[in-house]
């Protein structure tokens, strides 16, 4: 089988034109030989389910799925058995095959460089890279399939071996999470798409195949500018504690150093980025003097701490 892939691959290099490929359907023994008139993509399947793409003169190996055009819906799963793409009853007119590749861990520089720039054009966001996943769906004569005419459903894990809420490795919250399709040299969120934090994983639905990956922003990346003044708070002198370039919608809480929490704040747009607290607990009680420690919440799930000295 080895000296017969050698052989093609040498076939397309003496004879660009024309192209050869053989098929070896899966679970039978017989090949057709058949010829391409022009140039393009080659897939040669064979019976022990690995398949050898051939296209612009890279040769890569990949993993080639059959969806069959039957009247149920299909789950396809890629080589993590975490990485699915439900095809919904009678998607494809004909069989197809679907192929679920890290671009990451797997040479391709087109899709590298096309990655690298989209990064640079949303540096706001944080990509996880092991989330990154090529979807691509290909007819019997390798011909790739753009568009679908029902929405597939695509699921991407993301790691969080601790379940403490945070993506390993990183300082996203997973609530942060969404799934993004690259288009050109950009990064375009799906919608639609939703987080399971039981199980880490983030489910969407497309209407084509594409690079896939999770994105979040890191925390803070919305409450770095956020300062405390005055600071240390003296009632005596101060009316009030300001927490200036809040986000417009956040939550603050305000804790003793032993943890105990004396004071809740809910941030709207009317506070203009500049809530305020009086130094009073919930209760309407002048806070004694000492540390306080503050926890800045934005809706996204993004945190900032600090603290506060009040001296009497």
């Amino acid at each position: 089988m080895e000296k017969q892939l050698i052989t093609l691959i040498i076939l397309i290099i003496l004879i660009p034109i024309s192209l050869f490929a053989e098929v070896i359907k899966n679970g039978g023994d017989s090949s057709n030989l058949g010829q391409v008139d022009q140039p393009g993509d080659v897939i040669i399947t064979y019976n022990d389910g690995v398949s050898r793409f051939i296209s612009s003169n890279i040769v890569e190996t990949i993993v080639l799925i059959q969806v069959e055009s039957t009247s149920t819906t299909q789950v396809i799963q890629g080589e993590d058995e975490r990485t699915k793409v439900e095809v919904p009853s009678e998607t494809f007119a004909t069989v197809t095959y679907i192929s679920i590749i890290d671009p990451i861990n797997t040479p391709q520089l087109f899709e590298e460089l096309k990655i690298v720039f989209a990064e640079m054009n949303d540096p706001t966001h944080q990509r996880i890279d092991s989330t990154t996943r090529v979807f691509s769906a290909y007819d019997e004569q390798g011909t790739v399939t753009q568009n679908f005419d029902k929405p597939l459903i695509i699921t991407i894990p993301y790691p969080d071996a601790n379940q403490d809420g945070i993506v390993d490795g990183t300082m996203i919250s997973e609530t942060s999470l969404k799934m993004y399709a690259l288009e050109g040299s950009n990064w375009v969120e799906i919608e639609g798409g939703t987080i399971d934090t039981a199980v880490n994983i983030c489910t969407a639905p497309v209407w084509h195949f594409s690079v896939y990956a999770l994105r979040g922003i890191p925390f803070g990346k919305d409450l770095y500018k956020v300062y405390v003044y005055p600071n240390p708070f003296r009632p005596a002198i101060h009316n009030e504690i300001t927490f200036a370039e809040v986000t417009d919608t956040a939550t603050i809480r305000i804790f003793t150093i032993a943890g105990e929490l004396v004071k809740t704040i809910e941030v709207t747009p009317a506070d203009s980025g500049s809530p305020r607290w009086n130094g009073k607990n919930d209760a309407g009680e002048r806070v004694a003097s000492g540390i306080y420690i503050y926890l800045i919440t934005t809706e996204e799930g993004y945190k900032i701490s600090g603290k506060i000295g009040i001296i009497k």
